[in-house]
């Protein structure tokens, strides 16, 4: 995990990355607000990364002018957002207090995305302070949050709250905990937050996978780490591979390669960041002791006592940092000085016990919490489920009671139509014969042939089964050939396509007025006018009128 201790410089070029993440949460409290508010507030973000400086004399001047504003949404945004800059200045006691009453006014006026904003940014100040206990039950309150779950929230908010919670069971000697969180937040998709932090949480997990002896996993999010850098681009990252590299040294008890390693990680983090890491220095004076090199050992532990609030955080100081002092001593022969470290290293040790002891508690707590959320989630998405289905339902009964309406109505036109069509007028349709170009064929000879058509007609020769082209051609004593060019090119249509026209008008007409013949079968209808099949029928009637023969008989029988 990796580590880091800020100086009394506090802040500059790390918080100001933190910084930047944290204004991709602006938009997380989409609620809008007055625009001059917005711009101010934008302002001061853009001043986060051009002049540190001014953003934080903005922030001051914004907070000293919040009585102005009326709404409580706009407190809450002032108190957060100023509060987040303010909090990498160091001016934690005064961001805690300011994040306190966001939370307060946003919880008391359902802000739920203002409400989670500020507790993050309130768990964050807690840690830098190393109120643990604190940090730990605003991380719980976030995480077990319905809104949590169940609101739009993006992916960056998630990612950042489950790998700092991570961040902070790591801190707090629970490894496999860490590791957990840490791989929910990489489950949640590279695309969602920015590369620098995609970076690092791929060497945290894979370091912690090497903490548990397992190479294999550690090798796969390794991998991911040197593709990340070379689909993008290196990033200050890369500061961080030799620390990488020192413990997986340390933890193959290759401590000689992991004091190397460590000696150039401080180097380039002195160099970019202007900071310490206390948790490489404790591996780097265990690595001095198992080398035989006390002195050194020494000099690495000293480092840390230096450090400025050492006071602070050496309550959650790795017990090893003790024992490596007790171990130095021994080995010196100034066995008070060994027991007094002995002592410390068993108080130590004790702190951190019960500390573990306590959260596991609270963990399990917080597991009955999770579960909780996730079934009210489940049930809440259940309910929302049933209500989109009620509303298909509603749709499709609609749309289905429009579809029949417009189908009635259609039919019923349809149907009109058919009331007021007659007899086919064969005569009317050869009247103008002789006007049209003929195939090679005396006018005379088309003219008798077209009579002696409408003869057949009348004597209902077309509605025999045995009408065929050539039964046609036949009767008339002529060609099929010849017939097919008359009926083609003076009444333009086929021979099939005629005798199904003829058949169609005349069963319409003949359903209209014999109420006997709508009584029967579909199938003997269709025999009644020549066809073979109930299905043929019923498929020229339904082309020829609009309507199934079925429907046409109903409507007929209801008119009557």
């Amino acid at each position: 995990m990796i580590t880091i201790l800020i100086k009394e410089s506090r802040v500059r070029k790390v918080w100001l990355g933190t910084l930047f993440i944290f204004s991709l949460l602006y938009n997380l409290s989409a609620q809008s607000v007055n625009i001059e508010l917005e711009q101010r507030i934008d302002s001061i973000y853009e001043l986060s990364v051009t002049d540190y400086k001014k953003s934080v004399i903005a922030s001051q001047k914004l907070l000293k002018e919040i009585d102005d504003f009326k709404e409580p949404q706009e407190k809450v945004k002032i108190y957060v957002e100023t509060s987040n800059v303010m909090l990498f200045n160091g001016e934690i006691k005064e961001s805690i207090i300011n994040l306190k009453k966001a939370v307060t006014l946003s919880e008391e006026n359902s802000y739920d995305k203002l409400y989670l904003q500020a507790n993050l940014i309130l768990a964050k100040a807690y840690v830098s302070i190393y109120e643990y206990e604190n940090a730990f039950n605003v991380y719980s309150n976030i995480i077990t949050r319905e809104e949590y779950n169940v609101l739009p929230i993006n992916h960056s908010y998630k990612w950042i709250t489950m790998s700092d919670f991570a961040h902070l069971n790591s801190i707090i000697g629970r490894k496999d905990q860490a590791l957990k969180l840490y791989i929910d937040a990489y489950k949640l998709g590279k695309d969602s937050i920015n590369n620098v932090y995609w970076q690092r949480v791929s060497l945290d997990i894979a370091d912690l996978y090497n903490s548990f002896n397992k190479k294999d996993s550690a090798q796969i999010y390794l991998r991911e780490y040197h593709k990340l850098t070379e689909t993008h681009k290196p990033t200050l990252v890369t500061d961080f591979i030799p620390w990488y590299e020192g413990n997986l040294a340390y933890y193959n008890n290759d401590f000689k390669k992991a004091i190397k390693k460590y000696k150039k990680y401080e180097e380039l983090i002195k160099i970019d960041f202007g900071i310490e890491d206390k948790e490489t220095l404790i591996k780097k004076g265990r690595s001095y002791v198992e080398l035989g090199k006390l002195d050194s050992a020494l000099i690495t532990l000293e480092a840390i006592q230096e450090m400025d609030e050492f006071s602070k955080f050496e309550r959650y100081l790795n017990p090893d940092y003790y024992r490596i002092y007790y171990d130095i001593y021994s080995a010196k022969g100034q066995q008070e000085m060994a027991s007094e470290y002995l002592k410390n290293y068993d108080q130590a040790q004790q702190r951190r016990n019960t500390f573990a002891f306590k959260t596991i508690d609270e963990l399990h707590n917080l597991k009955t919490k999770e579960v909780q959320v996730k079934e009210n989630v489940e049930k809440s998405k259940l309910q929302q489920y049933i209500k989109y289905l009620w509303v298909a339902v509603v749709v499709i009964v609609l749309i289905a009671t429009l579809f029949l309406v417009i189908r009635q109505r259609r039919d019923a036109k349809k149907f009109d139509e058919l009331m007021k069509r007659s007899s086919m007028e064969f005569n009317q349709t050869i009247k103008n014969t002789t006007e049209v170009q003929d195939v090679n064929l005396a006018d005379k000879t088309v003219t008798s042939i077209l009579y002696k058509i409408n003869e057949l007609q009348n004597d209902g020769f077309f509605l025999k089964q045995k009408t065929t082209l050539y039964n046609t051609a036949k009767k008339l004593k002529t060609n099929t050939s010849y017939l097919s060019n008359i009926i083609n090119n003076n009444l333009g249509t086929t021979f099939s396509a005629f005798v199904n026209d003829i058949r169609i008008d005349y069963i319409v007409n003949e359903l209209k007025t014999n109420k006997q013949l709508r009584s029967y079968s579909i199938k003997a209808i269709a025999e009644e006018i020549g066809y073979k099949s109930a299905d043929s029928f019923s498929k020229y009637f339904k082309q020829n009128t609009g309507l199934s023969p079925s429907s046409y008989i109903k409507k007929l029988n209801r008119e009557s």
